[in-house]
């Protein structure tokens, strides 16, 4: 088996030494789960050490119970009464995006990352533009294992096509960010 990286790594191990220790770590008879990765992982000779261990265990405990908050986050949605029925939303869309913020006489640039109410979202525009170009790229991620599958779903990517033009056609027209219009006169 050869193995590549998906995307840009974010460490120069070999692909090709990490695949094969995930093999190795299999139970006999059977494939590799997370634990047995990790156990694989543990000896601080193997390949796998430095990409599982990176971090000291008290972050890695801080990060691992964000992470859960944001899975729950995640998995809320809201239910709405609507005119044609009841309509279930999620209750929080990731976005990442700048905005001012009022301090005074010196606004500032702020960033929002992370999950927000969705009442947050569909208020702000810039909020709004981040959560829809954050599902467009989740959506993408799943266009080479859904085009391995033949031209099952053309049309979805053709449609799909069409509302990334749409937004960045509405990305042209409207700057969401302009400093200049807190110069002072």
């Amino acid at each position: 088996m050869v193995y590549e990286w998906k995307g840009n790594p974010l460490h120069d191990a070999d692909p090709n030494e990490v695949g094969q220790a995930i093999e190795r770590a299999a139970p006999p008879g059977g494939v590799p789960d997370a634990a047995d990765i990790v156990d694989e992982a543990r000896p601080e000779t193997s390949v796998l050490h430095p990409l599982i261990f990176d971090r000291p265990v008290d972050e890695i405990t801080e990060v691992y119970y964000r992470s859960k908050a944001r899975q729950l986050q995640a998995q809320l949605v809201e239910v709405v009464m609507t005119d044609h029925g009841t309509v279930r939303r999620p209750a929080f869309y990731h976005v990442n995006y700048q905005r001012l913020k009022s301090n005074g006489d010196n606004p500032e640039v702020e960033t929002i990352r992370g999950y927000q109410p969705v009442r947050y979202v569909l208020a702000e525009p810039a909020a709004t533009q981040s959560a829809a170009e954050y599902l467009l790229k989740k959506l993408r991620g799943y266009q080479p294992r859904a085009d391995a599958l033949g031209d099952l779903f053309a049309p979805v990517w053709a449609a799909l096509d069409q509302v990334e033009a749409e937004i960045r056609k509405d990305e042209e027209e409207e700057d969401l960010f302009d400093p200049d219009d807190f110069d002072d006169e």
